[in-house]
C-alpha cells in the first residue's frame, strides 16, 4: 500500500497510513492531501466534522 486513510468523523481524527511506516495520527485537520503521490489533490474536511455527517 502507498498510501490510505481512514477518516473517524466523531473523534475528528484521520489516520494516515503510508509505504511501509507507522501510521499517523492526524487531530482535527481542515484538509489533507499528498502532493508527492497525489499531485494537486486536496481533501477539504470541514463538512465531514460538522455533526450529522
Amino acid at each position: 500500500m502507498r498510501l490510505g486513510w481512514l477518516i473517524l468523523p466523531e473523534q475528528r481524527q484521520v489516520w494516515r497510513y503510508a509505504g511501509t511506516g507507522e501510521p499517523v495520527c492526524l487531530d482535527n485537520p481542515a484538509q489533507i492531501g499528498d502532493d508527492a503521490l497525489l499531485p494537486g489533490l486536496v481533501l477539504p474536511l470541514v463538512r465531514i466534522w460538522e455533526p450529522g455527517f
